[in-house]
């Protein structure tokens, strides 16, 4: 910081333009870095949290795993789910669920499919 007030100290005119706008291009690169790669991703994680702290019983979910199940007991961070047709029970942890069925990733109801053939 101490560096770029003695550049500006010492420059004149048309040089104080040149040092500010040559730190333009690498200030603009942060920005939509910024705005291209983390804020989608904190965006991102703020509604799989969300999704998996809204968890409860009969929720059919799918493990990051995998399995496709149904939640039958929900505890501080661990799920239990039922899987296969002779209802398997699993115990997971929380942070293993991947989807929730009928959701879409920004936890808005999508309408059940029609068997229309």
């Amino acid at each position: 910081m101490n560096l770029f007030l003695m550049m500006i100290s010492q420059e004149t005119g048309n040089n104080i333009w040149a040092t500010l706008s040559s730190l333009l291009l690498p200030i603009g690169i942060i920005v939509l870095f910024y705005f291209i790669a983390i804020r989608p991703q904190q965006k991102k994680d703020k509604q799989l949290k969300n999704m998996r702290s809204n968890l409860s019983n009969g929720d059919r979910v799918t493990t990051i795993g995998g399995f496709f199940g149904r939640v039958v007991a929900v505890k501080d961070d661990v799920i239990t789910i039922e899987v296969g047709p002779d209802k398997t029970r699993l115990m997971i942890a929380r942070w293993a669920i991947g989807s929730v069925e009928g959701q879409e990733a920004n936890g808005e109801q999508l309408e059940a499919p029609s068997n229309a053939e």
